[in-house]
């Protein structure tokens, strides 16, 4: 059973039409290009949001939202999810945060059925999208070099798929005119209240392992690809 897991990180100003898919946004490394089973669902508008978290700020701690404050408004979320869990799922996600700290509205959330990697049976390797394995648009094929020369032959590969869901939102509390102050006992809480919400397996308590980066994650895969 997967493991389940929320992170957070300011959103990015691409971070919209990455998760709706916009056709003008391209993505290199899908490993089911064009898939319909990706959804998105808005929920309300960051920019009316904060301009009435700038209002409500001032009117209740009798000062300005500061920049950096605004600078940080939008967050995103990024969750890991099975294959069945939909957008009434993670919305429960934010249900159950709002009533244990405040704050956490919904502004968007996109659930991607189309990113992992293509597994080599015989190798035992993983192939990458756009890195290892190249996706040819004009005949819908993939290819193991970037030429696009030499075909793959998919019926070698399993698509093992990293369904996941993004999620923009902010932290803002309406009622209190500023952010609920989270403690570090909180951000524990937050896994296990995402875990539980969305039926899964919650990581190990108080774990001291550390979370690699994206460049470390990376970092390591380059180096068993290497070893191999």
């Amino acid at each position: 059973m997967p493991i389940s897991s929320i992170n957070f990180q300011t959103a990015k100003s691409t971070s919209l039409v990455h998760m709706n898919r916009d056709e003008n946004h391209k993505i290199t490394y899908l490993i089911d290009p064009d898939s319909t089973e990706n959804i998105y669902k808005s929920f309300l508008p960051a920019e009316e949001y904060l301009e009435a978290a700038m209002l409500a700020a001032k009117k209740l701690t009798g000062r300005k939202m500061q920049q950096k404050a605004i600078d940080n408004f939008t967050q995103e979320a990024l969750i890991n999810l099975e294959s069945f869990h939909s957008i009434a799922d993670v919305e429960k996600v934010f249900i159950e945060l709002k009533k244990e700290f405040g704050g956490f509205e919904l502004f968007d959330i996109a659930i991607h059925h189309d990113e992992g990697y293509l597994y080599h049976r015989e190798k035992d390797l993983e192939f990458r999208p756009n890195r290892d394995i190249f996706f040819n648009t004009s005949n819908q094929k993939f290819y193991l070099d970037s030429k696009l020369q030499e075909e793959a032959d998919l019926t070698e590969f399993d698509k093992r798929y990293n369904i996941h869901a993004h999620v923009r939102f902010s932290k803002f509390d309406m009622t209190r005119g500023k952010n609920p102050r989270l403690q570090k006992s909180d951000m524990s809480k937050i896994q296990t209240i995402t875990a539980k919400s969305l039926g899964m397996q919650r990581g190990e308590l108080w774990s001291k392992a550390k979370r690699m980066s994206h460049w470390q994650l990376k970092a390591s895969y380059d180096k068993k690809r290497d070893e191999k």
